[in-house]
């Protein structure tokens, strides 16, 4: 069951997250010679971490805004009634290693520890003190940790579940997945992950050129609007999965555009045409701002210039870790081949001209591998890779487009993945210990 306040992970998952090692940083920092004491934050919590390594004339003056609090703490507080003062003492707060530089290296400091691709952040000083008084401080604890971020107004902790919802989600994109005609499909992982009320996507439909998909029939389960496009001509239409490189940029184009070199009309051209012409007026329709091709979907299916237009909003689940095996039916040709591990992959699509020829796999967003065993088939590892890769891959994916915090960029080099460095990002890919900086 997802967490109440992150749809991408289990209540489990959220709770016991995998220990970060900061070792090679902090070694880094020690042989530069900039590093004056290093606490990691765990027994005690955030107000007694500081005791081994701090004098007795000094304490920590931390700031509350510096970062923010990770959304399980938050959660545990509103339902426990935690109040700040026990949180301080009991949890890190998102604060995984504390390391105390002096204030003259503090940029020098985090430049190095930004190289190392960690996050550093300065969340305070040290300040001289009398015998007895506290050892950390957390100053505005109560109201940047408990705020309503639309509201801009602090709520008790009764009232803090409501500020749970990352800001971006306050809008959620509407999505709409493109579904084949595949028994065995992640399509339930999707519907739950969009239910939780965290999710920044909001599943409005269905749609499939296959009026007996069960993609279809798992929709309406779940009160999601179905749509059986072209009213289930597609469905006989196999030719048009063909050729399609022949298309002209423009879904407007003349019924000639699929001509060949004899002058003849392509007739699996201009099928191609109808069912991209047919699925962009349903988005449209929809006001669906993101569309989720699934993996029993051919991706050529959709034309270069419905690809161009929708550039950055259109993401395909594949049935192997590409690059490898990029062609159609994934998991047979892994199958073949003899490898011993495949997976599934979540990009972008784009144009085919700049992507893998003859299909529109473009900068990836997440890779889930699977093991493949010998006794495997076709329907067995097809099963296991459903469940043990794009279950959890695509809802992931899907939660990390749709919050802003990765997104198609484009520029001279051509496309590649553009990233926030929002906290957003952070907690959505489940880093939420920061190494943080303390200056002397």
């Amino acid at each position: 069951q997802a967490a109440p306040f992150d749809p991408t992970r289990s209540l489990g998952d959220a709770l016991l997250p995998p220990t970060r090692i900061y070792a090679k940083s902090v070694l880094a920092l020690a042989r530069a010679g900039l590093l004056r004491g290093a606490v990691q934050v765990a027994h005690g919590g955030l107000e007694h971490c500081f005791d081994a390594v701090l004098p007795p004339h000094f304490s920590a003056q931390m700031r509350a805004d510096a970062w923010e609090l990770p959304a399980v703490v938050r959660w545990l507080a509103a339902v426990g009634k935690v109040p700040c003062r026990e949180l301080i003492s009991t949890f890190n707060c998102g604060l995984g290693m504390i390391l105390i530089v002096p204030a003259a290296s503090q940029e020098t400091a985090m430049t190095m520890l930004t190289e190392l691709h960690e996050e550093p952040l300065v969340v305070g000083k040290l300040v001289s003190c009398s015998n007895g008084a506290p050892r950390v401080e957390v100053e505005g604890a109560q109201g940047s940790w408990l705020m309503l971020p639309e509201l801009g107004v602090s709520l008790p902790f009764p009232e803090v579940l409501s500020s749970l919802q990352d800001p971006w989600t306050v809008c959620r994109m509407k999505v709409l997945v493109l579904a084949g005609g595949e028994v065995v499909s992640a399509m339930q992982a999707l519907f739950s992950s969009t239910k939780v009320p965290a999710s920044a996507a909001s599943l409005v439909a269905v749609a499939s050129p296959d009026p007996d998909s069960k993609a279809l029939v798992m929709a309406r389960a779940n009160g999601v609007k179905d749509i059986v496009l072209g009213e289930g001509r597609f469905k006989e239409a196999e030719f048009f999965c063909d050729g399609l490189e022949a298309l002209d940029d423009d879904l407007d184009a003349p019924t000639d555009a699929g001509a060949g070199s004899n002058g003849k009309v392509d007739k699996s051209a201009n099928a191609a045409l109808d069912f991209s012409a047919h699925l962009d007026t349903t988005m449209n329709e929809l006001q669906a701002e993101l569309l989720v091709v699934m993996d029993d979907v051919d991706s050529s299916l959709l034309t270069k210039a419905f690809v161009q237009r929708r550039a950055g909003k259109i993401l395909i689940c594949h049935a192997s870790l590409l690059p490898a095996f990029a062609g159609a039916s994934p998991i047979e040709a892994a199958l073949r081949a003899g490898v011993c591990v495949t997976g599934c992959t979540v990009s972008f699509a784009v144009p085919p001209s700049l992507g893998l020829r003859g299909n529109y796999h473009g900068p990836q967003i997440l890779q889930e591998p699977i093991r493949i065993e010998s006794t495997d088939t076709a329907v067995t590892l097809r099963q296991r890779l459903v469940t043990e890769c794009e279950a959890p891959a695509l809802p992931r994916a899907l939660q990390l487009v749709a919050s802003g915090s990765v997104a198609l960029r484009c520029d001279d080099e051509g496309y590649g993945l553009g990233r926030s460095a929002s906290f957003s990002e952070a907690a959505t890919a489940g880093m939420l210990n920061h190494g943080s900086i303390m200056h002397r």
